[in-house]
């Protein structure tokens, strides 16, 4: 049976009285819901990624990490996102503004 499961090195040098297979079960994933962004929430991102949106680049990680503290700061709405939501709703913004100039997806 451990050997299914693929852990028998985790139960090296223990005795068989030692072993019990509760503690090697899995714990299930927590599940999260999808939040919908807000308006204001996009406003937020369009005003403090500007200078990437008129760009045309993506920001990296530390510059999405300064844009979440400025905006706990400031009371702003994205400190509570997580950072890589803000990456992928700052690069879709950029593709959609895009669009909506008449340039083409390529």
């Amino acid at each position: 049976m451990l050997m299914d499961r693929k852990q028998v090195g985790y139960f090296k040098n223990k005795r068989l009285e030692e072993i019990s297979l509760e503690e090697t079960r899995k714990k299930k994933k927590v599940s999260f819901t999808r939040r919908k962004w807000t308006v204001a929430e996009e406003e937020e991102i369009k005003k403090r990624f500007a200078g990437f949106l008129a760009r045309d680049k993506c920001p990296g990680q530390k510059d999405v990490e300064k844009v979440r503290t400025q905006s706990k700061k400031y009371g702003g709405l994205l400190h509570a996102r997580p950072r890589d939501n803000i990456k992928k709703k700052n690069n879709t913004t950029k593709t959609w503004l895009k669009v909506i100039q008449g340039n083409t997806l390529t």
